[in-house]
């Protein structure tokens, strides 16, 4: 049976090396300008190919659904939290400045169009 004395101090001995070793694992990290090297950009969702995003809303029940509205027009959606958009629709394009989605269907989207004066 252990003392009180004994749970303690082991404790603090645990406590000591869990605070200790950050400080191991920084000094054995190092980089260099050839670890990030080989990365290039790349467009990741319409913020590069429609400009500003303006709306944003999610389906609660699915969060991984996301539909955003560009400032410079269209509609886009995810449906994989974001690492994926793919337009709504492209034939006629307007300026976004709200989207909601139904709560009691989310298979309907809502779009305002146009933009306030919020500048």
């Amino acid at each position: 049976m252990r003392t009180r004395l004994e749970y303690v101090w082991r404790s603090c001995v645990a406590l000591a090396v869990l605070l200790a070793l950050p400080a191991v694992a920084d000094a054995q990290v190092q980089i260099e300008s050839a670890t990030f090297g080989g990365l290039r950009a790349r467009a990741i969702g319409p913020s590069t190919m429609s400009g500003r995003i303006a709306a944003m809303d999610a389906v609660p029940e699915y969060p991984l659904t996301i539909y955003i509205g560009a400032a410079s027009g269209g509609v886009w959606k995810s449906r994989d939290g974001g690492l994926r958009f793919e337009p709504v629709f492209d034939d006629h394009t307007q300026s976004v400045g709200a989207i909601r989605i139904d709560p009691s269907n989310p298979d309907v989207v809502w779009v305002g169009t146009g933009l306030g004066r919020d500048r």
